[in-house]
């Protein structure tokens, strides 16, 4: 959005409105005019990406002060708008932020009450959190403080604990070609375990993780429809002949906290002859294979493909219900599930000791599902 309120700069657009960025052709467009909404302010969007809330701060004699909603649709455009909240003449409503619930947590100001205002999607109040000053805006922190609200009021910065995590869309920027770099090269940072992990650091460009535990690692981005990529190397073989080293690449994975759900890419000893395949997790096991003829058909197309003691690089698509995976290149499962489409990605340890490395982890949206 493109409010102002103060200061006397050049004006770029001929109008105050919410402009849709498109990062795969870099093409600005309007997406909401001032006749929708007169001095567009906060904007905040559902956790199942469907909806695009925006706060109207119209601060001039007679202007509306409201709490709106409009539908996303698939091609990225939007639809009617829906007034959630008309706070009137007496009151105001500034930034915003929502829960992974769907709840919208909002800066609202007025001389009888000022404070952060939490409503539900359909714009019934939920709570108020009182501030001692004026509040301007509210988020929720991201990893180990993803239940912590921060609030800016005043000349003041605030941190309240809550009993529910904030909702983050994917932000992170995209690099040539619509690539987005998951692992930086040199931290961990935007990667947090659901569980313990003994150890995840990054060495020389790799990012590691060792765990004697089962244990998923969540990374802060999150998409709809897309192509991942990661190239993966397992731990050296163990003497022991039960050595069935176990891991994956997970995503559109959902829950914020503990073991989340959604799909795995397997990855494994080549011995297991799965590597590749579709998992579900918390969705009832295998997806593809399934049955005995199935498996079968992957293992004798899996054979000699994936290398113990060499880096593997595996590509996973997934748009709509179709989900495709490949292993050095080769196709390796395709198959249709609609059950998550929409989630995280995250690299999977199960537990049975030794270090399993991931490199060159990006991944990039396709079509307008973001």
């Amino acid at each position: 959005s493109d409010p102002r309120y103060v200061g006397s700069e050049k004006e770029e657009q001929d109008q105050m409105a919410v402009y849709r960025y498109n990062p795969a052709d870099g093409s600005v467009k309007r997406a909401i005019s001032a006749d929708q909404v007169e001095k567009p302010n906060g904007l905040a969007l559902s956790p199942d990406g469907g909806t695009l809330y925006v706060a109207e701060t119209n601060n001039a004699p007679g202007g509306r002060m409201t709490l709106n909603a409009f539908k996303l649709r698939g091609d990225g455009s939007l639809g009617s708008k829906k007034v959630l909240v008309d706070f009137g003449a007496e009151a105001g409503i500034d930034g915003m932020t929502v829960d992974v619930q769907g709840n919208i947590y909002a800066a609202v100001r007025s001389a009888r009450r000022f404070g952060i205002v939490v409503y539900t999607a359909t714009g019934r109040e939920l709570a108020y959190i009182p501030t001692e000053t004026l509040p301007t805006n509210c988020c929720f922190g991201t990893g180990t403080e993803a239940n912590v609200l921060y609030v800016t009021a005043g000349g003041g910065l605030y941190r309240i604990p809550m009993n529910v995590a904030g909702y983050h869309p994917a932000t992170a920027p995209l690099a040539k070609g619509g690539w987005m770099p998951l692992f930086d090269g040199q931290s961990a940072k935007g990667w947090t375990p659901r569980g313990r992990a003994d150890r995840l650091e990054a060495v020389n460009g790799e990012l590691h993780l060792f765990s004697t535990a089962n244990v998923w690692v969540v990374s802060d981005v999150q998409m709809a429809d897309f192509e991942v990529e990661a190239e993966v190397k397992l731990p050296e073989q163990a003497a022991a002949k039960d050595d069935h080293f176990n891991s994956g690449l997970g995503f559109r994975l959902f829950g914020e906290t503990g073991k989340p759900k959604g799909y795995q890419c397997e990855v494994e000893r080549e011995s297991a002859g799965k590597n590749g395949g579709v998992y579900g997790i918390g969705l009832g096991g295998w997806l593809f294979p399934k049955g005995a003829k199935q498996t079968a058909a992957m293992r004798q197309k899996n054979k000699g493909l994936f290398r113990d003691d060499k880096w593997n690089k595996f590509r996973v698509r997934a748009v709509g219900p179709r989900i495709q995976t490949w292993i050095n290149g080769r196709l390796i499962s395709d198959l249709e599930d609609g059950r998550s489409l929409r989630g995280r990605f995250g690299i999977q340890h199960h537990g049975s000791g030794g270090v399993v490395r991931f490199r060159n982890l990006r991944a990039r949206p396709l079509g307008s599902r973001r």
